[in-house]
Parts: structure tokens; sequence; C-alpha cells
């Protein structure tokens, strides 16, 4: 009991150090609101193109190097299946239909055809037509280089990607609807909300496939921020934790292996699903945390070792085809048993940050326990300053009009506030710009 009792102890530091250095539930709960805010002001008044936040900061994470992604989706684009749709869309007027077909490779890649070159609309799409036989389809070369063109306009660095959304459930996740869920998790109304919300295409082929530049991939990014937004406060830490681990081994997957991304974070984002769907929710404590952890690290172990890492919602995609395999495969497995044997000390590996989550964990062992307790007052001021330093972002790209309707609508303190300091802001601007045309021209 004493040896149970010196574990849950250790867990219980570990879980209050990751509430200090991921976020506690107040501080990812900000990080997600603003996400939100950004998606829905740069899509009022949509004009054929939808912004999508993705990766880290949009999950709620906010680590050295955490990657803001953005998804661009076409929504002049209209997508069918054969499955799903027998008859031409109703409102494909001035509107671009392609039909989505099962590509011959693995599941949850397809290709597009076009149904009618005169319904090509824009001319990425013109550009982007293959003729294969009689049917014309859609490679996503184009598409994809307005997204680095449109990535490369922007202040920060953000990885862009285009999409084509698909508003029906893709028969190939539909095991993943009625698969047997023995703890319930997601709840039956998360599910229901998902599939309505359907999933989108990008261009991003099949590595192991030698049509890899027709090929689409079916995209579940709304699903996957639904999936992480429901997870209780201790699964998103041992998250965040995942992921810090990943970073902090890159440097030995690079010289061992080539390449620092041999894992992705999606990885470990499917990870986290399985283990969440595979275990009682009563496991996830405080007490636990360490527990957790290493249950999840063992998932990943086994995958690596079997060389099969399932896609979460499309079981028959091996997400490890065509990567981790042969020598790569030895060498990956060898990393992650050796940080598993490792125990408590896996946690001081790495220098992509310092100090390490061993590090801080030594030091409260030491007895700096002002470290992980965060009083209240302070973390109430780092929300605010999150919420002020977005808002001061946000209203630098935000038009007067769009601040007001979302004054309008605003449902939440946190929308109210960025709508006010956004109108303020363009007010001020145009006072500004009155004055100097006034006297100075």
């Amino acid at each position: 009991m004493a040896d149970q009792g010196e574990q849950y102890e250790k867990s219980w530091i570990l879980h209050h150090i990751l509430n200090r250095f991921i976020g506690n539930r107040e501080t990812v709960a900000v990080r997600r609101r603003m996400t939100i805010l950004r998606d829905n002001l740069h899509n009022f008044g949509n004009h054929g193109i939808e912004w999508f936040f993705t990766g880290s900061l949009a999950e709620g994470l906010d680590m050295v190097s955490s990657d803001r992604d953005i998804m661009l989706v076409d929504t002049t684009v209209i997508v069918t299946c054969p499955f799903h749709d027998s008859n031409n869309p109703s409102d494909s007027t001035d509107r671009t239909v392609v039909v989505m077909k099962e590509a011959d490779n693995r599941p949850g890649y397809v290709t597009l055809e076009l149904v009618n070159p005169e319904q090509a609309h824009s001319e990425s799409i013109m550009l982007s037509i293959v003729p294969v036989g009689d049917v014309l389809n859609i490679s996503g070369v184009h598409t994809q280089s307005l997204a680095e063109t449109f990535s490369s306009s922007m202040v920060e660095t953000l990885k862009t990607v285009c999409s084509f959304p698909y508003t029906k459930w893709p028969r190939e996740a539909n095991e993943w609807v009625n698969r047997p869920r023995l703890h319930g998790w997601p709840e039956k109304a998360l599910r229901d909300e998902i599939v309505q919300g359907g999933c989108y295409l990008v261009h991003v082929g099949d590595i192991s496939s030698p049509d890899t530049f027709l090929q689409w991939r079916i995209s579940f990014t709304t699903a996957e921020r639904k999936l992480i937004h429901s997870l209780s406060h201790t699964q998103f830490l041992i998250y965040g934790l995942l992921k810090y681990i990943l970073k902090q081994i890159s440097d030995r997957f690079k010289q061992q292996m080539g390449e620092a991304d041999v894992l992705s974070s999606y990885i470990i984002t499917t990870v986290i699903f399985h283990a969440v769907k595979n275990t009682p929710g009563s496991l996830w404590q405080e007490r636990n945390t360490f527990v957790c952890f290493l249950l999840c690290l063992k998932i990943l172990i086994g995958w690596v070792h079997a060389g099969h890492c399932p896609n979460y919602f499309i079981n028959g995609n091996n997400m490890f085809n065509g990567k981790v395999h042969g020598e790569n495969q030895q060498k990956l497995l060898s990393i992650l048993t050796e940080l598993h044997d490792m125990k408590w000390g896996c946690l001081s590996v790495g220098s992509v940050i310092r100090p390490t989550i061993g590090d801080r964990r030594h030091r409260v062992m030491n007895g700096a326990w002002g470290y992980p307790l965060l009083s209240p007052t302070n973390s109430e001021m780092k929300s605010d300053m999150k919420i002020f330093i977005e808002a001061f972002a946000i209203a630098m790209v935000c038009t007067p009009y769009v601040a007001l309707a979302l004054l309008s609508k605003s449902k939440e303190d946190i929308d109210e506030f960025v709508a006010y300091l956004t109108t303020v802001h363009a007010l001020a601007f145009t006072g500004i710009y009155t004055l100097e045309k006034t006297y100075f021209c």
C-alpha cells in the first residue's frame, strides 16, 4: 500500500505540473474559444472559401513550436457519391460538381471525377483536370498551390491545405458509427453531431500508391476537434504529455531514421482516442496520470510491433503503411520500448523543451511546491492576458462590419469583449484616417 500511495502522490504532482505547463481548464477553454472566434470571424460573409483552424493550438495546446494550421474549404465545389446521391444536386448553379469514387488502394482515399466540364467555375479546377480515358479526374496540384500562395501572404508561418466539403458521412466510416463501445465514449449525442457534420477531402494521396497525385484523403478534421474538446481535463493533459514526449524525441528520430516526423502528431491523436474508448472514465483520475500515460505508450508500442496503426474512423486504413516498416520499424520499436522501460525517467529525455517535465517534477519533489500550485489570481491573470493578446490580433484584421455583427450575436463574455475591442480599434483607425485626410491633404 505504501508503494501505491507513493505512486499516487507522484502522479498527483505530475498532474499539477502538467496543469501548469499545458494549461488549466479555464486557460484551455479560452484558447479553444478564441480559435472558434477566429473561425467565425474569418468565415463571416463567406465568399466561397471558409477557414478552419487546425493543429495543436486549435485543440487547446500551447507548447514550444505548437502548430496553428489552416484548412481552406472550397465551398464552390459540391462533392457527391453514387452510394448517397442518385441525382445531380439541385443547388449546383454556379458551383462545380464532382463525384467521389473509391480509389484502387487502401481505405480512406478516393478519386474525384468532374461531372460536367462546363460547370468548372474556377480556374484552379480547370487547371486541375486530368483526363484518364473517358473520365476527367481532378488533381489537387493547383488547389495546393493556391494554399501555398495564401500561406505565404500570412504574417504567421502557417501550414495551409485546401479541401472540398462532403456533407454526408462517408461509407468507409460506417463501421465507426455502429462500433461497440463498452465504456460509452463518445456519447451518442456527440456521435450523431459528428455524423451530421460529414467530412472533407484533402489532396493527400496514399504514399504507397503509384497514382498518389490523383488521390484525395477523407479527412475528419472537425470531428477530431470535437472529440479532443470532449476529453476530460485529465485525459487532455495526458494527450498533451504524449505530444510533449513526441517533440522531445524528434531529434533522436532524425538521427536514427533520417526524419523527425516518422511519428506524426495525428498518430498521437489516434492513440488517445483508442485509449479513452477502451477504458472506463473512472481510470482517468489525477492519481493515475502516469499509469494512463504508460497505457497510451504501450498502445503505441503494440501498434509499432505489429506494423499496424488503425485509423480511428476507418479501421482498415493502416496509417503506418509505407512509413513504419523494415529497419525503421525496428528502430522505432527500440526507442519507444526504451522510453517505456525508463518509467519516470522518460519524462527527462530530450532538449527541445527546457526545463523538461522530469526537471520540473524533481524541483517540486525537492520542495518547490509553488510551481505546480499556481494561485487562482495568477491563473485568472494568465487567461485574461491570453484573451487580450488574441483579441488584439483579431482586431488588427477584422472590419467594423464584422465586429458589429459579432457583437449582435455575442453569447459569451469573451465574444463581447473581442467585438468591443475590434469595434473601438476600427473606429479609432477611421478617425485617424479622417483627421489626416482633412488636415494633411
